[in-house]
């Protein structure tokens, strides 16, 4: 069984994440497993990325991605770490 997953709405993080630790080719499938080619989209204007995966992998990375989405933004925690208010009395 294979069935296609499109993935929209990432933000940057998530997108750098995706291309620096996901490998885009050289699984090997167990006979049977269910795989999944999932499109990755960071904006309709930039090219997709394609990752075929078993249908495991994708829900883990998924759940990775999620956590990714959560996670304050260094860049603002920095900024926010500098403001007056930051400042202790």
């Amino acid at each position: 069984m294979r069935t296609r997953v499109k993935v929209t709405d990432l933000n940057l993080r998530q997108w750098d994440y995706l291309t620096t630790n996901v490998p885009v080719d050289g699984r090997e499938f167990l006979p049977g497993l269910p795989r999944v080619c999932a499109v990755f989209e960071l904006a309709p204007e930039i090219s997709e990325l394609h990752i075929e995966m078993d249908a495991a992998e994708l829900a883990g990375l998924l759940v990775v991605l999620e956590g990714i989405r959560n996670e304050p933004d260094p860049a603002l925690v920095a900024q926010a770490a500098l403001t007056p208010d930051a400042l202790p009395d």
